[in-house]
């Protein structure tokens, strides 16, 4: 195949990962490449937009050809291949239009779509960027956004996931099953709901006891992690946590510094389901600490 062709929609094994030359998203290549054994074989998909009329002159004070735009995207994979592994110059692919669109309509059918925090075209005060936002919010294919310190060599052995109850909780749960590392373990974590569940034999009633409120929580991760697990289960240990707090802090704490992924859904029990992306999810996507997927999608790739 020849350097810089279409990727093929076809390939279903494929991790494709986002890179616009800038540092963040080298170290995302990097941090999946190292991964691949767990993830999948990597394709570096690099998307470029001719500027306006109006941002060229802005930018240069004079015409610039779509030529020199083109041959800038170039420099900008290969230096990326270069960064990591020469070997993938036979699986990068440049395309032309909206980076965050692009990205997305590419990933359609891959097991995984990869972006970095920090993204060339991202402001300075967007610790996200709005490619990478746009990735996590609209892809149909579960999405990895890789902080900038995140470690390269360090297997998936610690993955955090949180459950819900929800079908996209169960889907990040399985998600999560699928790709730890052999020995790893999963840490399911329940939290209160960002809405209260309708409680109809006791209407009125205020917040259960923190004890009462722990177990309810429980049964529901238990619950879930049954469902997705089944019987006989013969995979990775799973911890069950359950804690009567936001899940946005509980999730943020228990993964910490140290989890080597953080794993959710892309929408919960929350109180608007047309929503694309949740409440909880859409604030544990800004300022990661570790590596998080937001699974989309059936979650089974």
């Amino acid at each position: 195949m020849a350097p810089f062709a279409l990727p093929d929609s076809s390939d279903a094994s494929s991790v494709i990962v986002g890179v616009d030359g800038s540092p963040g998203a080298i170290h995302a290549l990097a941090w999946t490449v190292a991964k691949s054994d767990a993830l999948g074989p990597v394709s570096l998909v690099h998307v470029f937009q001719q500027p306006t009329r109006s941002e060229l002159d802005a930018w240069y004070g004079t015409r610039v050809a779509r030529s020199t735009i083109r041959r800038a995207a170039e420099c900008h994979l290969t230096k990326a291949v270069g960064a990591t592994n020469p070997d993938l110059i036979h699986r990068a692919h440049l395309l032309e239009g909206h980076p965050g669109v692009m990205l997305c309509e590419v990933a359609v059918g891959a097991r995984l779509l990869v972006v970095g925090t920090r993204g060339r075209s991202s402001a300075v005060a967007d610790p996200l960027g709005s490619i990478s936002s746009h990735c996590a919010q609209h892809a149909s294919v579960p999405v990895a956004i890789i902080p900038a310190n995140a470690p390269v060599d360090r297997p998936l052995s610690k993955v955090v996931v949180g459950v819900d109850g929800s079908e996209h909780g169960d889907r990040a749960l399985r998600w999560a099953i699928d790709h730890v590392a052999e020995g790893g373990r999963i840490h399911a974590v329940g939290a209160r709901p960002t809405v209260d569940p309708v409680d109809d034999e006791q209407p009125g009633l205020g917040r259960p006891t923190p004890d009462v409120e722990e177990k309810q929580i429980r049964d529901r991760v238990e619950a879930a992690v049954a469902r997705v697990t089944g019987y006989p289960y013969d995979g990775p240990s799973i911890k069950i946590h359950a804690v009567a707090e936001n899940p946005r802090i509980v999730l943020r704490n228990l993964a910490g510094v140290d989890a080597d992924l953080l794993v959710i859904g892309a929408r919960g029990l929350g109180p608007v389901p047309h929503l694309v992306l949740g409440a909880v999810s859409s604030a544990l996507i800004h300022h990661p600490q570790v590596p998080t997927v937001v699974v989309h999608g059936d979650g089974t790739r």
